[in-house]
């Protein structure tokens, strides 16, 4: 029985440490998923959280920028700032408690251990750029991108 439950538990870590929220929207502030901030009329700030890691959040941020470019009709756009934190994960804990107690004559003492697992994955990676879009061929910069050729090679598979 033992053995099954840490059997259990294990996939269960496993499959949480190797998930990563679908591609979409943020639905509450400070959740997973994309945003994003008109500054100018061809300026945004784009920003996605909840990457596996930080090179996964800044593709789906790169992505959304070049979904944006596309729906405003507009057909490159340069990355004149970014920023990746990658999630510093954390590893299992271990504690000991110890308590005491008597009643009466009778006196107890006992002691507790923990170990903790965590199965959600740690924190995950976030990044954050302000892309400014253009129309006509792509600039020779190195911080330029084809909005459509980045929709092709970027695709998010999940979500």
């Amino acid at each position: 029985m033992i053995r099954t439950f840490a059997a259990l538990l294990l996939a269960a870590a496993l499959a949480a440490c190797a998930s990563t929220a679908p591609y979409g929207a943020a639905t509450k502030p400070n959740g997973p998923g994309y945003s994003e901030m008109r500054i100018e009329n061809d300026r945004y700030r784009v920003s996605y959280r909840g990457g596996a890691n930080a090179e996964e959040a800044n593709n789906r941020a790169l992505y959304r920028a070049a979904e944006l470019a596309v729906q405003q009709g507009y057909d490159w756009f340069i990355v004149d700032q970014r920023v990746v934190e990658p999630g510093q994960r954390s590893g299992p804990s271990f504690s000991v408690g110890v308590g005491g107690g008597s009643y009466g004559r009778n006196t107890s003492v006992g002691v507790g251990t923990s170990v903790g697992i965590p199965i959600g994955g740690g924190a995950k990676a976030d990044a954050s750029l302000e892309a400014r879009f253009g129309k006509g061929p792509k600039p020779a910069d190195a911080n330029a991108y084809d909005a459509r050729q980045i929709m092709q090679s970027l695709r998010p598979t999940s979500g």
